[in-house]
């Protein structure tokens, strides 16, 4: 179901953009590249960008591409976008931390005038979780024990939460 809706958003912004912008229809002549900042896997960007590209392909009449660039913090494949012919033919399916979250911390050699987002093309909730036994029931109350205690959080790794 997930895969249908993320295919039927895909293809109604490549049809919209072919309405709103009649000039590109020379566009595609070649192939199409999807930058994923993030390793060939299980993570969303790729399944995502796997999913749309046999469809865009179709759509558009040429190959498009799914190439998985990591490194940096997600930053080689944005610089790579951002440094990109502005073209169309490389794109990114990129998260909201390469393209904002790096760049006001000054951890780029790109800045947020150098990207353009072009649409959302999925959504997806995170939950602040931890184990059911945890002495706190809520962010007020973890603030209050990371306070007294040695806590310690991370992201995207699993991280006990009492020590």
């Amino acid at each position: 179901m997930l895969k249908k809706g993320v295919l039927a958003i895909a293809i109604l912004v490549l049809t919209l953009g072919f309405i709103a912008f009649p000039a590109a229809a020379e566009w595609p002549r070649k192939p199409v590249k999807i930058m994923i900042p993030w390793p060939a896997g299980n993570d969303p960007s790729t399944m995502v960008a796997t999913a749309m590209a046999p469809h865009m392909s179709n759509e558009l009449g040429v190959p498009v591409k799914v190439v998985n660039k990591p490194g940096g913090g997600a930053v080689l494949a944005t610089n790579e976008l951002a440094k990109s012919r502005p073209d169309g033919y490389t794109l990114g399916l990129i998260s909201i931390g390469p393209m904002i979250t790096q760049v006001i911390r000054g951890k780029t050699p790109y800045k947020n005038q150098d990207l353009r987002p072009l649409g959302l093309i999925w959504s997806s909730p995170f939950t602040l979780a931890c184990r059911a036994d945890a002495p706190f029931n809520n962010l007020k109350e973890l603030s209050e024990y990371g306070k007294n205690h040695n806590l310690r959080l991370a992201h995207w790794v699993w991280v006990q939460c009492r020590p």
